[in-house]
């Protein structure tokens, strides 16, 4: 069925893989509504949303290791914070975990950065990296940009 379509994009470059035709297009990220918040951080803080239970062990170590309190939150619990608070609920912390096993950083770890977190990723194999900035691919005027001319590409 992808033949059939005029174009496929992917917000993963890891589903260039699944599907060779397709473009990748990142995740754009609102910087007009994820942005930090002066004074709400708490020092030495870090949040990890929880998908996969086979993280939180790393979660758990790395924090203890840097002296960090831990706050989960478990997605399959129903309990989560509407999109409109959900950047100052990020902006209470100084660290984001984005341990999900995948290759890029997660949209929540994106909108995380936007708000000024660093952000901890840990990719399929385990490798942990540390990130402070958004990418400049994910600010939705960029990813703006890169639609437009995606489009312009099939006229």
């Amino acid at each position: 069925y992808y033949a059939a379509a005029d174009i496929v994009l992917v917000s993963t470059r890891d589903l260039l893989d699944e599907v060779p035709t397709a473009t990748w297009l990142p995740r754009p990220v609102d910087t007009d509504h994820f942005k930090p918040l002066l004074g709400a951080k708490k020092r030495g803080s870090a949040i990890f949303v929880s998908v996969a239970p086979m993280w939180l062990r790393t979660a758990k170590q790395l924090c203890r290791s840097r002296g960090l309190t831990l706050t989960i939150v478990d997605r399959k619990s129903g309990h989560w914070v509407p999109y409109v608070q959900y950047p100052r609920f990020l902006n209470r912390f100084e660290y984001f975990l984005d341990f999900k096993g995948q290759e890029e950083l997660s949209k929540n770890a994106l909108e995380a950065l936007a708000c000024g977190l660093k952000v901890v990723h840990a990719d399929r194999e385990g490798e942990i990296t540390f990130h402070s900035k958004l990418p400049e691919t994910n600010r939705l005027k960029n990813v703006l940009k890169r639609y437009s001319d995606i489009l312009s590409s099939l006229l």
